[in-house]
């Protein structure tokens, strides 16, 4: 049973606790050390925050996206009224891939 069959939101928006919560026990459970993370459809990388605190040992995020205002935005990450520098705010290498998920076999070598 996966972790996300108890939520009783089915075909409904969830909640901003429940999602946090689903969220928060996924990534404690299936992300383990010197995983490599592919955010299919990411957006603007929302999982990223909480990844940053129980997900330390992952070796690497990849968030793979077709709009590139999504990567524009996550640029302007801001914690603390300062703007984010993936490179040192995450303890995990970080990558973003513009494409079409339907055409990104081609796109990602770092796996």
């Amino acid at each position: 049973m996966d972790i996300f069959s108890n939520l009783q939101a089915i075909g409904e928006c969830l909640l901003d606790e429940k999602r946090t919560l689903a969220f928060k026990k996924a990534i404690k459970e299936m992300m383990k050390k010197n995983d490599v993370v592919l955010d299919v459809c990411c957006g603007r990388s929302l999982l990223l925050p909480m990844m940053r605190y129980y997900a330390k040992e992952i070796k690497k995020y990849i968030g793979v996206d077709i709009e590139e205002k999504n990567l524009e935005a996550k640029k302007k990450n801001i914690c603390n009224n300062k703007p984010i520098d993936p490179k040192t705010y995450y303890p995990f290498e970080t990558e973003w891939v513009i494409t079409n998920v339907a055409e990104m076999t081609n796109k990602i070598i770092s796996f």
